[in-house]
């Protein structure tokens, strides 16, 4: 029964993070979504966490406002794949094989995936690190009770730039320091417990909400002027939790392909949780 709802958990939090992805592309604000789909904007940020999925009813609309298909949404393979001549070719030529030669076709190609596979891992398994990403929303708005069923992944980037002095990630909601961090961006993050003034922190309040604004000496700010400054005597007791670093560069990622090798050699280790910090 674990190994079914951890499976189940990670098919949530695949298909939350094609609809944040569809959502972005599509210029649309959880707002608007929610709107759209007559739901609330608390439904799609479940949807995107991966606490909730969205009802079967939905499933439709919502693709067609993502301009994806339910297919590509829900994570299963397309019921055609589309072959070149010379693909199509060597099919044939397969077709024709006895069962014997196909196994060893079989086995030879395999052979051959693994070898490229081994070869661009020890290539390129020192460039990366494996980061924690805790898919719990901090928010740029209003913000997110940190005590809420915090989930914790694992991110492969590369060891250069501000990715290696990060000790996580996590996942903005919210519009208040846009344009610095969109909605739905990823940023890096690095343990500290106080900041400099202009300097981005994430912060605990008093009441557990988490929230990512710039530490100025009269508050935190926003970077969005539609949103005001949350002074000290309105914020109450605050806790920093990290400095933040600056937005993951996303064309930086590996492959999910590449990933899944990296995760096999650097998986072991402990895993830092959040409330540590």
């Amino acid at each position: 029964m674990p190994v079914k709802s951890t499976e189940t958990e990670r098919k949530r939090s695949e298909i939350g993070e094609r609809i944040r992805s569809g959502r972005l592309a599509a210029g649309l604000t959880q707002a608007q979504l929610a709107a759209a789909l007559s739901v609330t904007k608390n439904a799609v940020t479940n949807w995107e966490s991966g606490s909730a999925r969205p009802d079967l009813s939905l499933i439709a609309p919502l693709c067609r406002l993502l301009g994806i298909s339910a297919d590509a949404l829900l994570g299963c393979r397309a019921a055609a794949v589309q072959l070149s001549r010379k693909e199509r070719d060597h099919l044939a030529l397969y077709r024709r094989l006895n069962v014997y030669d196909k196994a060893s076709c079989d086995a030879l190609m395999q052979s051959m995936v693994r070898g490229y596979d081994q070869a661009w891992l020890e290539e390129h398994r020192d460039d990366y690190l494996r980061l924690p990403q805790y898919e719990l929303y901090f928010a740029a708005g209003s913000g997110h009770p940190l005590d809420a069923g915090t989930e914790e992944s694992f991110a492969y980037l590369p060891r250069e730039g501000a990715a290696g002095r990060a000790d996580f990630i996590v996942r903005v909601s919210g519009h208040s320091m846009e344009p610095t961090f969109p909605d739905g961006c990823r940023v890096l993050v690095e343990r500290r417990t106080a900041l400099n003034p202009g300097e981005i922190g994430i912060f605990r309040l008093e009441d557990g909400e988490g929230i990512i604004k710039e530490y100025r000496r009269d508050g935190l700010h926003s970077h969005n002027p539609a949103f005001a400054v949350r002074t000290p005597d309105e914020l109450g007791g605050v806790i920093c939790l990290g400095h933040v670093l600056g937005a993951v560069d996303e064309r930086t990622a590996p492959t999910e392909h590449q990933a899944a090798l990296l995760d096999d050699v650097l998986s072991a280790g402990a895993r830092p949780r959040l409330y540590s910090l």
